[in-house]
């Protein structure tokens, strides 16, 4: 295992955009020698490094924290290696083409190799943890799922609490660190495969989508099948079979998901006493959220809050 990091002291380095010299020409770089490619009238990304706050490999994979000023551009390039990345903090614009993407905080973005792109941080600036995958090993994983060839962005809080693992294992290497990493890597592939099926699936009926759209309004009361059932008119066996096929769990372990990622993102945002924010969430207390934070999540609230906001 060879490991490199790289660690500035402020949030943000004391390099700013003027520094960079956007109107000079790019220099062709080979994957041996870097894994980004800057188009022309650009950056090299050695003028980026000062935005790295952390460099490090595990095995073949490359993980990389970056935190960018207010206002940053980030100019048109595109990744010779497979990336995953997490938007730890703040929000940018991600062009492509036509296309202009807006990102946002726990945001979980698949980029494949050779995307052209570019990047516009806005007022808060962002912070992003960064998985580079080379592409032997998104070969062999090639014969099950295909999602690493995506270029898509996956709202699921789940793909969030899997990629924080990775960050807090890329914070605190050692010998066995190439295994979490690999194992983390084919969780989260297979948990993305699965979300891009189901969206691309039968659409639920619309009696559905609003039972759905109930519970994500009234997640911390106490609903019951029954209840939910007789205010879309169906029968409660019904609504639980169906809400099963359509959203692959029960209602109640939607009801929990729910309250986990309202709770992660309270925590990860203020300093407000997580008992406070277990209730809140409609959870008993702050034992029986940490219980099923860490569970859902494999972090306690604790260490979710350290990593989330991480400066």
């Amino acid at each position: 295992m060879v490991f490199i990091s790289k660690w500035i002291g402020s949030r943000y380095s004391a390099c700013t955009i003027e520094s960079v010299t956007l109107d000079m020409e790019a220099t062709e770089v080979t994957q041996e020698l870097a894994r980004v490619v800057y188009c022309a009238k650009s950056v090299t990304p050695p003028q980026l490094d000062p935005f790295h706050v952390m460099q490090r490999k595990s095995a073949e994979f490359y993980l990389t924290e970056s935190v960018f000023p207010p206002g940053f551009h980030v100019p048109r390039h595109s990744h010779q290696y497979h990336c995953i990345y997490l938007v730890l903090e703040g929000s940018f614009s991600e062009t492509q083409g036509r296309k202009d993407r807006r990102r946002e905080r726990f945001d979980v973005v698949l980029t494949p190799i050779d995307q052209p792109h570019a990047d516009t941080f806005h007022d808060s600036g962002g912070r992003c943890f960064f998985v580079e995958i080379p592409s032997g090993w998104a070969e062999r994983v090639r014969d099950y799922s295909t999602i690493l060839e995506s270029n898509i962005e996956l709202q699921s809080k789940s793909l969030s609490w899997l990629m924080m693992r990775l960050y807090r294992e890329a914070l605190n290497l050692d010998s066995v660190s190439p295994l979490v990493i690999e194992g983390g890597l084919l969780e989260i592939i297979a948990a993305a495969s699965r979300l891009s099926f189901r969206e691309t699936a039968r659409t639920p009926p619309a009696w559905l989508k609003t039972a759905s759209e109930m519970l994500r309004e009234q997640f911390a009361e106490h609903l019951t099948l029954s209840e939910m059932a007789k205010s879309v008119g169906v029968h409660p066996a019904y609504l639980a079979t169906a809400f099963r096929k359509y959203y692959a769990c029960s209602v109640g372990g939607y009801i929990r998901r729910l309250r986990i990622e309202y709770a992660s993102k309270e925590i990860a945002s203020s300093d407000e006493p997580i008992t406070n924010i277990a209730l809140r969430a409609g959870f008993a207390d702050h034992s029986h959220l940490s219980k099923t934070f860490k569970r859902l999540t494999g972090l306690t609230p604790s260490q979710h809050r350290s990593l989330a906001r991480r400066s």
